[in-house]
């Protein structure tokens, strides 16, 4: 195959059917598997530069691959695949000086850029980087003719003799810098998608790269740790995009508007036989730029926001306003009250100030008995040395009627807290975090603490109880949250990780993972706490006595104990997990994105997706979405249903099931129009069109 795509021979002859008066024009014939194919192309002999939309996302194909294949990222590695509304397929184009542009990728918060890796072959290789101001990140943008617009991207810094190409990896269109010539694979189009006047986040697998997943390594956009973890490539959380919730045959959704400066805005939509009515759209009142979290009480609703704000390399430790904001909304989308919660130390707690809100992690919030429980994840006060900030997650309460505070903010300790979620079990709030292998703490895993909400009290402070544990390097932990159930006997929580939990790194395909635990568990001797502090006699033990999903489903995995390779040296355990799918990397399969929804009898519906894996000759991966597969279960993981394909219904990380009359529900956002997703427990499928 013609790495270059296809050659294009010019002709000094007249393309009859649009013909224009300029200098001249040109016939091209193009060659494809002994087929001669015949086409003219304007060219007025020279290349124009061009001025794009700074405000605007662009998609960019080539005249080789079609309009089918677009530019797509995925951590570092910059390829074409099959065209999508995703993230990491949009580009905006910033102008640096008249004809020289910088190529941002939208996902990562628009922090990466294109930069091509001079190498000493006739190939040279071109990445996602972090935005930097220098040369082998500028590109020369180029009209190539004035018919049909098509574009030459060259590098500033090899000058125009090498032009962005398509070039091949086994069987996967890459992009490297090659000679300029008359190839198909260097003419790219330029497609205007939407200005930033209002972007609703369309990718409903919302920024690949970002979120760590599937099966993928990623330095975090905000540093936390300094120069030490610059190449320690955690997985992380990601913020909500689009969140919903149903009650009193009122929709209303809160969503986060990709506009210049960001914000966040509420849709309300009526349900009217077996369809649905837009009531109104509107900004949120008192929004700050980022959507952190929703959640209602039956009547009125609540949003949390934060700042977008990268503070890990300024220094300062003080209370600043308009950095995390709580609302209570009524049902026409009006403000009963609104809350900034970094102004006092009884919300967020004594000298804790909320810095960088969502870095290297999520936020969420739920509703219980007239509270409010709030958790997130920050930066840390300023370290001298390091020249930055550590990271951690905070859990607190408020009374839902005013807004005051009730459980005063506690902070995890002695390790980072990478994804957070909450919900109310009818008495306490149950918090769980991602924690890594940290100071004290051998290994990674999944931790839980409660906050009762009769008397505002933290179960688990600094350090709670784990029901998952593994091997993990400092800031990576191979695992990715699901979703937390309230079962009969006990809670149900949903993961994907490496099934060998021996293994620090990621060396084989993600699968689903339940595990049972039992109510009381805050009545057992916090089983996180190293013995000796920081020596290698640690121990982070799971034992039946918490994680009892043995006692039902006689499939689930018993004691697993291993020695840790942490800078914390000691012994992990793990226990009683039910691993729901068995994927090899060998077979280039891996799950990603557990969802997990309870239907009140005790059955559970489980949904996933898996994604191909490809590896390129030169040791990159690319993913991509294969299919979603759902099954019911009991509350031990217990298979009560056939598995079943979903096709054409990608998850997003952070969607939220909620209850639809008794049905899964979960909203996302394709070709113009919100989508509501619903599933009952037969796994029967529908959706409903909402107007925007």
């Amino acid at each position: 195959m013609n790495p270059h795509g296809i050659k294009i021979w010019k002709l000094a002859i007249c393309y009859l059917s649009k013909i224009r008066f300029e200098p001249y024009f040109r016939l091209q014939t193009t060659y494809a598997r002994g087929l001669v194919v015949v086409f003219f192309i304007f060219y007025s002999g020279q290349l124009l530069a061009q001025t794009f939309d700074t405000n605007a996302y662009y998609r960019l194909t080539t005249l080789y691959q079609g309009d089918d294949m677009a530019l797509t990222a995925d951590n570092e590695s910059v390829f074409l695949s099959k065209t999508t509304s995703q993230d990491n397929q949009q580009w905006r184009i910033e102008q640096v000086t008249n004809g020289v542009y910088r190529i941002i990728c939208k996902i990562n918060r628009e922090t990466k850029a294109l930069e091509v890796m001079e190498g000493i072959s006739e190939i040279h290789d071109i990445y996602l980087k972090e935005k930097n101001t220098f040369d082998n990140q500028l590109w020369v943008i180029s009209k190539e003719n004035d018919f049909e617009d098509f574009y030459r991207i060259s590098s500033a810094k090899l000058t125009e003799d090498f032009s962005v190409d398509v070039v091949y990896s086994q069987d996967i269109p890459t992009v490297g810098l090659t000679s300029t010539g008359d190839y198909s694979g260097q003419l790219w189009i330029f497609k205007k998608l939407t200005s930033s006047v209002e972007a609703v986040p369309t990718d409903t697998r919302f920024s690949l790269s970002e979120i760590g997943e599937p099966f993928s390594q990623h330095t975090v956009t905000t540093l936390f740790d300094g120069d030490s973890e610059k190449s320690a490539l955690p997985t992380y959380g990601v913020q909500p995009q689009i969140l919903a919730s149903f009650q009193n045959s009122q929709l209303m959704i809160v969503w986060q508007n990709h506009a210049s400066g960001y914000g966040v805005k509420l849709s309300s939509y009526s349900q009217h036989m077996d369809g649905f009515a837009k009531d109104w759209s509107k900004t949120l009142p008192g929004s700050l730029d980022r959507l952190s979290g929703f959640t209602a009480d039956g009547s009125n609703f609540y949003t949390l926001t934060t700042k977008n704000e990268d503070m890990s390399n300024q220094q300062g430790w003080n209370r600043r306003p308009n950095i995390m904001t709580l609302t209570k909304i009524d049902p026409e989308g009006n403000p009963i009250w609104n809350q900034d919660l970094n102004l006092s130390d009884n919300y967020t707690g004594e000298n804790n100030p909320v810095y960088s809100p969502m870095t290297a992690g999520s936020a969420d919030i739920a509703y219980g008995n007239g509270k409010i429980a709030v958790i997130y994840s920050s930066n840390s006060d300023y370290d001298q040395t390091i020249s930055g900030r550590h990271q951690s997650g905070t859990r607190l309460s408020v009374n839902s009627d005013n807004g005051m505070p009730a459980a005063v903010g506690q902070s995890y300790s002695w390790k980072h807290s990478f994804d957070q979620r909450v919900v109310f079990d009818g008495k306490s709030f149950v918090c769980i975090d991602q924690p890594d292998a940290g100071w004290y703490i051998p290994g990674a895993g999944i931790e839980l603490v409660k906050i009762d909400t009769q008397t505002d009290v933290h179960h688990g402070e600094a350090l709670g109880w784990y029901a998952y544990a593994r091997n993990g390097d400092d800031n990576f932990s191979s695992i990715n949250l699901g979703q937390l159930a309230i079962g009969k006997e006990g809670y149900v929580m949903t993961f994907v990780a490496n099934k060998n939990i021996s293994s620090s790194r990621e060396n084989d395909s993600r699968n689903v993972g339940l595990i049972h635990i039992i109510n009381d568990f805050e009545k057992l001797p916090i089983n996180s706490l190293a013995e000796d502090g920081w020596q290698p006699n640690s121990r982070l033990f799971v034992t039946k006595d918490l994680v009892d999903t043995k006692k039902g489903n006689s499939q689930a995995t018993g004691d697993e104990r291993i020695r840790t390779t942490t800078q914390t040296s000691g012994e992990v355990q793990s226990t009683g997990i039910v691993w729901l799918t068995n994927f090899k990397l060998s077979e280039g399969i891996t799950a990603s994105r557990p969802k997990l929804f309870g239907f009140g009898n005790n059955n559970f519906l489980i949904l996933y997706e898996e994604w191909e894996v490809k590896t390129t000759n030169w040791g990159h991966q690319t993913k991509s979405l294969n299919r979603t597969k759902g099954m019911i279960v009991d509350e031990y993981g217990n298979v009560l249903s056939t598995l079943k394909e979903f096709p054409n219904m990608p998850l997003r990380f952070r969607d939220q099931l909620f209850d639809f009359n008794g049905k899964a529900g979960w909203v996302n956002f394709e070709n113009g129009s919100f989508i509501l997703h619903t599933i009952d427990q037969d796994l029967i499928y529908k959706s409903y069109l909402l107007e925007l």
